[in-house]
Order: C-alpha cells, then structure tokens, then sequence
C-alpha cells in the first residue's frame, strides 16, 4: 500500500499521522491533533444511526451482504474493488476475524486470500480444521 493511501485510510478512520524526524533536527514539530470524525451528513444525527441500526439488526445473511455492497458511508467506498464480507460456516464454532482486507482479499472478494491465508490455512490443518469449518471475517 503508498504511503499516501495509507494516510487516506487512517485520516478516515480519525488516526493521526506519524512521520519520522529528518536527521539534524533540533526539535520536534509541534504536533498537530487530527480533526475529530465526523460523520457522514446523512448519519451524523444520533436519531439517523439508531434508525439505520435497527434497520440493519433484522437482516439475515444475504440481505445484510447486499447491504455492505452496497454501502458509501465512508470515503474507504471510493477506493474499493469489491466488499470482503465473510466466508465460511456460519454455524461455525470458530470465528476467525481479521483487519482490514488488502489487495489480494481486494481484488477476489474473499478474506484470507493472500499470503496470511495461506499462514492461517496451514493453522487451521495443525489443529484438525478446514476452512469450511470456521467462520472468516475482516473488519
């Protein structure tokens, strides 16, 4: 990911950006705190979140996958491919979650696609599991 994505992403989620002091400096720049976050304009009334959460709280599987298609509450929307939702047995006595996707999960759709799945996949054998077996998020 560029550097500059990444200030994107973390702006958005209301996260200060560190840089490195350059060599030679006699004091540190002051630090400026980042704005507060804001919400978006249709949510930002309390009223308008609890409407939508409620909303959202009777969906079943497929009805709420649809809806985080479909979802442009944040600035992360513009930048994605697709939505990584979830894989696996949802009646699954494991739930695997994760961060945030990255390109690979991106690009196909799926969690745990890229070099990590790999890693977890592998885990997942050492203790008699399969991927079918568990739940995979990311979040």
């Amino acid at each position: 990911m560029n550097s500059e994505l990444r200030r994107e992403y973390l702006a958005a989620l209301g996260l200060a950006c560190w840089t490195l002091r350059t060599r030679g400096a006699l004091a540190p720049e002051p630090f400026a705190a980042p704005e507060p976050f804001a919400a978006p304009e249709p949510f930002a009334d309390a009223r308008a979140i609890a409407t939508s959460q409620a909303r959202e709280a009777g969906l079943d599987w497929p009805e709420l996958r649809a809806r985080v298609a479909a979802c442009t509450r944040c600035g992360l929307s513009a930048t994605r491919t697709q939505t990584v939702f979830g894989v696996g047995n949802l009646h699954a006595d494991w739930l695997i979650v994760g961060e945030a996707p990255g390109a690979e999960e991106d690009r196909k759709g799926e969690p745990f696609v890229g070099r990590a799945g790999q890693l977890l996949n592998s885990m997942l054998h050492a203790v008699g599991l399969a991927r079918e077996q568990v739940y995979m998020r990311m979040f």
